[in-house]
């Protein structure tokens, strides 16, 4: 499914980026969002004010749709602590007389407003240890808050009427897998000026060396066990990019969006992963009869400056090199455990692997990435 397309080719925005037109496509596995109580998305996802936020509380913010005016929840009486910094205040809406539109209306502390948070009503509150502390909130001329700030030490919060209450559209899918490509070409002769593959799942999993081993990455759960791992595993999904097709004298006659197919072979004994990418079509015509093979990849070692098993090859059906490639196992891999504290699981294949890889044929040029499933283990 692609889920985002984001085209910019206007004159305006053109000249904005450099005289380019962007185009991003993405591919997604993801669900739909679902509902989930104010009390499970908030005390879950933040621990009190004046906590840091651990390791898994981020990776539960990301399991979230939630604004970035919430900098906290005091666990005693469950008020949200409001952030000063944020941008989100869409998700806020006044419903007192007290805020006047288009203008700043100061606080002092204890005073109060009624309001709406995702859709939950409750109570806006400046607080403060020292009474002669304010706080202001500023709307634009539809009444919406546009900024809320305080002075001294004082501080905003909302306390919902019902922590029960449920949260609309706010649960994302855990179990997903995103690829997809942006690039940038210029607006005078259609070259391409930067080309980035995307691809991205829930949880990292790297490769067994200690020296890398982390509970999280950007928030992501890292599972970090394919040492004692055996057997193979073979992994299906779809494959996506841009192409150039050329005539025998190198000459373009035809090039756009390639949609293909992905199959690739985990071996863990060997620590090697090979597959290849075949069926590349135009909409529903097949360009050309490119076969693409992705040679065998070592992942016995992990990258950690790009965050990938890199230095892979790709070859044609002569066996010849034409590119490169590159991936990462997504997980979990294994059942219900958490591998940077317990001790006795059973790990099993990593669940999803995405990818990105180049080529350049005889008769044409194609760019991409991938996202495959595990379509079976042995």
């Amino acid at each position: 499914t692609v889920f985002y397309r984001w085209l910019a080719n206007d004159e305006e925005e053109a000249e904005r980026i450099d005289r380019g037109q962007s185009l991003m496509i993405i591919y997604t596995d993801a669900e739909s969002s679902e509902d989930a109580s104010f009390a499970d998305v908030y005390r879950q996802a933040y621990g009190s004010p004046t906590m840091n936020l651990p390791p898994e509380a981020i990776r539960l913010q990301s399991r979230y749709r939630v604004p970035d005016i919430v900098m906290g929840m005091n666990q005693t009486d469950g008020s949200l602590e409001i952030s000063t910094s944020g941008t989100d205040w869409w998700a806020l809406v006044p419903a007192s007389e007290e805020i006047a539109e288009g203008e700043e209306t100061a606080f002092d502390v204890d005073g109060s407003f009624m309001a709406s948070l995702q859709g939950v009503e409750g109570t806006v509150t400046c607080t403060s240890s020292d009474a002669s502390d304010n706080c202001y909130v500023e709307t634009d001329v539809s009444g919406e808050i546009a900024e809320m700030t305080t002075g001294g030490a004082a501080t905003w919060s909302f306390l919902p009427d019902d922590e029960e209450a449920m949260l609309t559209n706010v649960a994302l899918d855990e179990d997903y897998l995103d690829f997809g490509f942006w690039f940038r070409s210029s607006i005078y002769d259609g070259s391409i000026l930067d080309f980035v593959p995307l691809y991205n799942g829930v949880e990292y999993v790297l490769s067994h060396d200690p020296a890398y081993a982390a509970d999280s990455i950007d928030g992501r759960t890292v599972v970090d066990d394919l040492s004692s791992l055996t057997g193979t595993a073979s992994y299906a999904g779809p494959a996506t990019g841009l192409y150039v097709a050329t005539d025998p004298d190198g000459v373009r006659v035809d090039g756009g969006q390639f949609g293909a197919s992905a199959e690739l072979t985990a071996d863990f004994d060997a620590e090697t992963i090979e597959g290849k990418i075949s069926d590349f079509s135009d909409g529903n015509s097949e360009i050309s009869d490119w076969e693409l093979n992705l040679d065998a990849l070592s992942f016995a070692e992990y990258d950690v400056l790009t965050s990938h098993f890199g230095g892979g090859e790709t070859s044609n059906a002569d066996g010849n090199v034409v590119g490169s490639w590159e991936m990462m196992f997504y997980g979990p891999n294994c059942d219900g455990c958490n591998p940077g504290t317990d001790t006795g699981y059973t790990a099993l294949a990593p669940s999803a692997v995405g990818g990105a890889f180049d080529a350049d044929f005889d008769d044409g040029i194609v760019i991409g990435a991938f996202g495959a499933r595990q379509a079976s283990s042995e």
